[in-house]
């Protein structure tokens, strides 16, 4: 295509299960202003829907076999040691990287897992989970330059400050910092550029906490939103193209499904009391619980963590704690620090995992627990698959998933809580861009393929996305034949280790957010 410049926000978790009624009732202008002339639909995510492997898909057009990124943690070999993961551990090119090479100029503000920033053809400021100290713009003597034009520009939002409450001061830390984050771009879209990109991540956060309260608290923060997205509408050229998406979509959640109990309940794992409690455990509870919460609260939490042990020497199968991912690993001799599962075990003991997994029942609601269970190879593809676990599922839409160790393997969750979906939200609109159509099939590793391609850019051979000719009008696409070429897209880059205070930092915010425990 001819070469022009795209502009791309990303709404983290948004869905159009919240905005499609509010468009219809006029509360989105821009929105509907937008739909109109776009090819809008479902977007699906990777699976499992979090944050590090469907931003990363995002932006490099690849499964997280390919790009090796599963989770907020990963595990060290033959170790439980859990590191957290930053840009470091991105195997592939990102989709700025390649329009950089060809000498287009870059635009990146708050895409997660940019920390610390790398060199680009252009501006980044790192995004989510970052840490409020530390090096997160490129390049360097640019955060000089936003503190002469902006003053106090990095605004940080976390979530276990704030009890239940103290629902207000909560909802103004996540104004404040959307604003700030708006200045940013606002003051930097005034520069040249040709590749705009601009994540919004309190839309997840909120979204975690006031589902149940859509009207009052979701509703405004979309509409500010919105206002954004008008601002920035009336500030692009015609021949511009804007882009919106979201990494995954969003719903409620009703029960929590204790997966290690249920692994425990069925023979595959044994658990082993822990009569002591660490210091460590002790100031995990004070950071788990939210200002607000009782002295009680919080040591009760600590003293919990005695009975969460699994015993080893007996377990052959469990859920994998790297934060957010819904996975189990078989505890395989040689790969496990204490693995019990010989290779030649490895395959029927994963087949009988699934086969239990599949018929976990609610039986108070009479439905199943999970929507899709997955070898790993099924669904992924790549060098870095070997790193995922052996087992991924996606739990029946109103079932989040919980590590901990209970009586319990099925608890009603708090009300008004939610968690992601796979389906998110996609938004096109430009020249050659088809109007008011709505769009079937598209997947986030499409993003950034088609990204290349609106800008005029070769589309590397190696991608696992494709380009989305569907919403481009017919003749456009027999005009502008997609050009693809054999680019090398993998990386080596040094890799950076998040410890001491900033780890520290990360991980409350991401408990904050109940990513972890």
């Amino acid at each position: 295509m001819e070469s022009k410049r795209v502009f791309v926000i990303g709404l983290d978790g948004a869905t159009f299960d919240l905005i499609d009624p509010w468009v219809n009732e006029g509360r989105l202008p821009n929105l509907k202003r937008l739909l109109d002339k776009s090819t809008y639909g479902r977007l699906e995510s990777t699976i499992p829907p979090i944050t590090p492997p469907a931003w990363t898909s995002f932006t490099t057009g690849m499964n997280p076999g390919r790009h090796g990124v599963w989770d907020f943690f990963i595990l060290e070999p033959n170790s439980f040691k859990k590191v957290l993961v930053n840009s470091s551990h991105v195997r592939s090119k990102r989709f700025w990287d390649l329009a950089g090479e060809r000498g287009k100029k870059n635009i990146i503000l708050y895409v997660p897992f940019t920390y610390p920033p790398q060199k680009i053809e252009g501006a980044m400021v790192s995004g989510f989970p970052a840490p409020s100290q530390g090096e997160y713009v490129y390049p360097k003597e640019m955060n000089e330059e936003l503190e002469e034009k902006l003053g106090k520009w990095w605004v940080k939002v976390d979530v276990d400050q704030y009890g239940d409450s103290q629902e207000e001061a909560f909802l103004e830390e996540i104004y404040r910092s959307l604003e700030a984050r708006f200045r940013v771009a606002d003051y930097l879209m005034q520069k040249e550029w040709d590749l705009f990109v601009f994540v919004i991540m309190e839309t997840d956060w909120v979204q975690h906490v006031f589902w149940g309260k859509k009207d009052q608290c979701l509703l405004p923060l979309y509409a500010k939103i919105d206002g954004i997205i008008g601002h920035f509408m009336e500030s692009l050229r015609e021949e511009d193209a804007i882009l919106i998406l979201s990494d995954h979509g969003f719903g409620p959640i009703r029960k929590t499904f204790y997966l290690n109990s249920w692994l425990r309940e069925k023979g595959f794992l044994a658990s082993r009391r822990q009569w002591g409690y660490s210091k460590e455990s002790l100031d995990e509870g004070f950071f788990h619980h939210r200002k607000g919460s009782s002295w009680v609260k919080k040591i009760r939490w600590a003293l919990s963590k005695r009975n969460t042990g699994i015993d080893w020497r007996k377990t052959q199968a469990y859920f994998n704690d790297t934060g957010s991912i819904n996975g189990i690993r078989i505890n395989l001799m040689g790969r496990e620090p204490e693995g019990i599962v010989t290779p030649e075990e490895y395959d029927e003991v994963r087949n009988r995992v699934i086969e239990e997994l599949n018929s976990a029942m609610d039986e108070e609601e009479g439905r199943k627990v999970m929507e899709r269970i997955y070898r790993r190879e099924d669904i992924y593809w790549g060098p870095y698959t070997k790193n995922a676990p052996d087992i991924i599922f996606v739990p029946d839409s109103e079932y989040t998933l919980h590590g901990r160790i209970k009586d319990d393997i099925l608890k009603k969750s708090r009300e008004g809580r939610s968690f992601h979906r796979l389906g998110g939200i996609l938004i096109l609109r430009g020249p050659g861009v088809r109007k008011g159509r709505k769009i079937e099939g598209a997947h986030i590793m499409d993003m950034a393929p088609t990204i290349l391609h609106l800008m005029g850019l070769p589309v590397p051979k190696g991608f696992d996305g494709k380009v989305l000719t569907e919403a481009l009008e017919p003749e456009v696409v027999k005009m502008f034949p997609i050009r693809v070429e054999d680019i090398p897209l993998e990386v080596e880059v040094p890799e950076f280790v998040v410890e001491g205070a900033e780890e520290e930092e990360v991980k409350r915010r991401l408990r904050g957010l109940g990513y972890i425990e």
